[in-house]
């Protein structure tokens, strides 16, 4: 592995479910909703939370956003409004808690 690749494993929401990822990037926003908190085997000078988005002091570039949830999403349309190139990985539904309909129209 190298300084710009992160691999970590998830377990699903079934018991023997479990997969290997392997991601890469020049930088990491983790927005997880709730407090946030870093990830096991994901070096943390890889990434930031969101609650350090705005301490940052140089231009992220193009970034990776892990969450789903509007933290996540607001994170990532936050960058993408500043015009950086935004990936946004989610586990499972966006923005789950909303409305159905909107959550949606905003994926779209």
């Amino acid at each position: 592995m190298d300084q710009n690749t992160v691999e970590f494993e998830y377990k699903g929401i079934f018991a023997n479910e479990q997969a290997r990822y392997k991601i890469k990037g020049k930088n990491f926003v983790i927005a997880a909703g709730g407090r946030p908190r870093s990830y096991p085997g994901i070096p943390e000078e890889l990434c930031i939370t969101s609650d350090d988005l705005f301490s940052l002091e140089k231009d992220p570039g193009t970034t990776l956003v892990v969450g789903g949830g509007y933290i996540a999403v607001e994170c990532a349309g936050l960058l993408g409004g500043l015009g950086k190139r935004v990936h946004l990985l989610n586990r499972s539904t966006f923005l789950r808690a909303m409305d159905a309909d909107m959550a949606e129209r905003v994926v779209e």
